[in-house]
């Protein structure tokens, strides 16, 4: 989101410029994706609320409650669109699911690599 400014003003494209995800973004419809242009990679950088273990049910109702009506005002989508951001509220158990998935790829990418944590 931080070069979006810079593609928004024209000027020339390098050639590394592409986004990491799995269909053109819509606020830059002419950058091409990785797949496209011969790497087919996706990478996604995101955002989520967490609370720490054994934070009571109800806390953890009202703040999902107040998130979702935060992601749902109009200003606050185009703003994030704006910054290049998408907004797919998660409940939970999906938002749960993926940090779990993400857990698993990047692991198996980091092992494939021979990377280890330090």
């Amino acid at each position: 989101m931080t070069t979006l400014p810079a593609h928004r003003g024209g000027g020339q494209r390098r050639y590394h410029e592409a986004a990491a995800t799995e269909k053109r973004l819509d606020v830059l419809p002419n950058l091409p994706t990785l797949a496209e242009t011969g790497y087919p990679v996706e990478a996604y950088s995101w955002a989520g609320l967490v609370a720490p273990a054994g934070t009571p049910e109800p806390i953890l109702a009202k703040l999902e409650k107040a998130l979702a009506e935060v992601l749902a005002m109009p200003d606050v989508q185009k703003r994030l669109i704006e910054m290049g951001g998408t907004v797919e509220p998660y409940g939970r158990k999906k938002f749960e699911d993926y940090i779990r998935s993400e857990i698993v790829r990047w692991k198996g990418v980091a092992d494939k690599l021979g990377l280890q944590a330090k």
